[in-house]
């Protein structure tokens, strides 16, 4: 039963950081700021590297 449990945490911390990703993305996009640009993909780099981890 704790096996399951935890699936289902992973998942959810999965779909986190995929919507905080694709969130960021179009941030990133709309951004005119350069520095503002650079923290928004260092930040999508980080979601990206843990979507990965849990998967």
């Amino acid at each position: 039963m704790t096996s399951f449990w935890i699936n289902v945490w992973r998942k959810v911390i999965r779909m986190y950081h995929k919507f905080m990703h694709d969130y960021n993305y179009i941030l990133y996009q709309d951004c005119l700021d350069i520095q503002t640009k650079i923290t928004l993909f260092q930040k999508m780099i980080h979601h990206r590297m843990k979507m990965d981890e849990n998967s």
